[in-house]
């Protein structure tokens, strides 16, 4: 695909602005169906030059198995529910999904609000918002199965988990967190609530970066608002009292730049429900019933190591998969991939420029492992 005919491309001046978008969440008697048709509508409106492609990109599905598993009341047993990421779109979790579908269980993802339209729209929302979402996805999934499973990546983990602590009620039959943000690593964090308040009086405060909008699934341009309300989850989860109600399956890469990955382990290994933690390290060399080490080092892939966007897609991935629309195919085996971060990628690209580094880096964005990862997830689901 060529990034340039995307409207996201547009100076980031137009995108930066809050557009005062209203989200659909919260409304428990909405139906699923009429769900996705408004996401949808506000995802158009927000981004009317878009292809079709696109806007399905960043509007939440259902997938209704062709061959659901049935209880003996005719109840679809199994239901899971997506919720994307920070900066993220529902096609983050797509692949999962249709895997899941296929395996019969009955899926659907959610919009958190402030995503899918333009970076402005993170500038004032509310982690209230995210957490209505969610809430709103689960009882409107939980009365159509018997057994209903969050699956979350990245904030959509932390939100999943801060969930369950909230809600022992729903009698959740188990939690998927891929990478989930139980500690931002960056040390400015905390700040970033007083860096978004400064942004009502210097615009530019309000941005922990601007970027070109180059991924029509992502935003790239980071407010530092979505930042703060991220932190301050993590901070509800810090200070809660109460213990997991269900099982957990995390993945984790011991690499990962934007979240601490040690804080999600200690989290987790505290929990007395069952758990188990796939872990994903240069040097894997445990393998117990709650620990599992896999590598992330594939030299003969030129993979480095993994990073935080890598895990839920596979190198088959029409979008960020190895010949996906998001590089393109076009010499990839000259490139070495891993776990950066934008400054790290310009000092690379520097380098490479004044040719003192044989090959220029780019940020892994699949997981060559995906095979392994699907698997573990079914398996919790269908076959505990």
């Amino acid at each position: 695909m060529d990034k340039q005919k995307t409207n996201l491309n547009i100076p980031p001046p137009n995108l930066l602005k809050d557009p005062h978008l209203s989200y659909p969440s919260g409304n428990i008697h909405l139906a699923f169906s009429d769900y996705i048709h408004q996401c949808q509508a506000l995802v158009q409106s927000a981004r009317p030059q878009d292809s079709t492609l696109i806007i399905n990109a960043n509007t939440p599905y259902e997938l209704y198995p062709e061959t659901p598993i049935l209880t003996q009341n005719k109840k679809i047993k199994y239901g899971v529910l997506l919720v994307h990421g920070l900066l993220d779109s529902p096609l983050s979790l797509r692949e999962i999904g249709n895997n899941l579908q296929a395996q019969g269980c009955l899926v659907r993802s959610v919009l958190l609000p402030g995503h899918g339209t333009v970076p402005g729209a993170l500038l004032h929302v509310h982690y209230h918002e995210w957490i209505n979402t969610v809430w709103y996805g689960m009882h409107s999934l939980a009365k159509e199965v018997e057994q209903i499973y969050i699956l979350g990546y990245s904030t959509g983990g932390t939100l999943a988990i801060l969930h369950a602590l909230n809600h022992p009620e729903d009698n959740i039959a188990g939690i998927i967190a891929i990478v989930p943000a139980l500690k931002i690593k960056s040390v400015f964090a905390p700040l970033s609530g007083l860096a978004s308040k400064l942004g009502r009086l210097w615009h530019r405060a309000a941005w922990a970066a601007i970027m070109p909008e180059n991924d029509y699934a992502k935003y790239q341009s980071i407010a530092m608002n979505g930042v703060y309300q991220v932190y301050q989850l993590t901070q509800l989860i810090k200070q809660h009292s109460k213990q997991l109600p269900c099982p957990t399956l995390a993945f984790l890469t011991e690499d990962d730049k934007t979240i601490c990955t040690p804080t999600a382990i200690r989290f987790l290994q505290q929990q007395k429900q069952a758990h188990k933690i796939i872990l994903y390290k240069k040097n894997p060399h445990t393998n117990s019933a709650t620990l599992v080490e896999r590598p992330s080092y594939y030299p003969e892939e030129n993979i480095h190591d993994f990073s935080h966007v890598a895990l839920p897609c596979s190198p088959q991935n029409k979008h960020y998969g190895k010949t996906g629309d998001y590089y393109g195919s076009k010499d990839n085996e000259n490139y070495q991939y891993g776990s950066y971060v934008i400054p790290e990628l310009q000092y690379y690209d520097f380098l490479y420029r004044h040719q003192l580094l044989r090959y220029p880096r780019r940020l892994l964005t699949y997981n060559p492992d995906f095979n392994y990862l699907i698997e573990q997830i079914e398996h919790f689901i269908i076959k505990q």
